[in-house]
């Protein structure tokens, strides 16, 4: 299952106008409620650790991500007149398989990061699970979607942390 919310968020640091990084959704195709409600939990984990490190996080839905990384990136610089000097494209790619066990999960948060300027980019990741899930065949739709948010919340902390890392280090 790919995300299918066309939502963003923008993060930029009031301080420092010069280090502003678009988060965006990567797949454009439409989504579960599931899918968009993973999606939004996971920006906001991202968002907390960039505000760690001196960032605020607001949202935006107005960018196509399925267009070229360039003309993405020509976008940005039309609407925002140079404010968004990253652009980071995530995804959240799971998997479910019924086996008579219960119902494995496979699930990874992949994507890149970008400079804005020169499109070099800065960071690519490819976050999945250290192993699969296995949810029990007891478990309903309700538990299958906690093991799914309560793991892309330690997905999406660790991409936060990377992202982060990142943007301290390219100061």
């Amino acid at each position: 299952m790919a995300v299918g919310l066309v939502n963003g968020c923008l993060v930029t640091n009031v301080q420092a106008a010069d280090r502003t990084v678009l988060i965006i959704k990567a797949d454009q195709s439409e989504g579960s409620e599931i899918a968009s409600k993973l999606y939004a939990s996971m920006i906001n984990r991202i968002s907390e650790h960039l505000e760690k490190a001196g960032y605020q996080a607001l949202t935006d839905s107005n960018y196509v991500s399925s267009t070229s990384d360039a003309a993405l990136l020509s976008q940005i610089k039309t609407r925002d007149d140079g404010r968004v000097q990253y652009v980071a494209l995530v995804k959240i790619l799971a998997n479910m398989v019924l086996e008579t066990q219960g119902t494995r999960i496979d699930m990874e948060i992949a994507g890149r990061m970008l400079q804005v300027i020169n499109g070099d980019v800065l960071a690519r990741f490819d976050l999945p699970l250290p192993g699969a899930l296995m949810a029990p065949p007891d478990c309903d739709r309700r538990c299958v979607i906690r093991l799914l948010e309560d793991n892309t919340a330690a997905l999406a902390d660790s991409l936060g942390n990377v992202l982060a890392e990142r943007l301290k280090k390219n100061r």
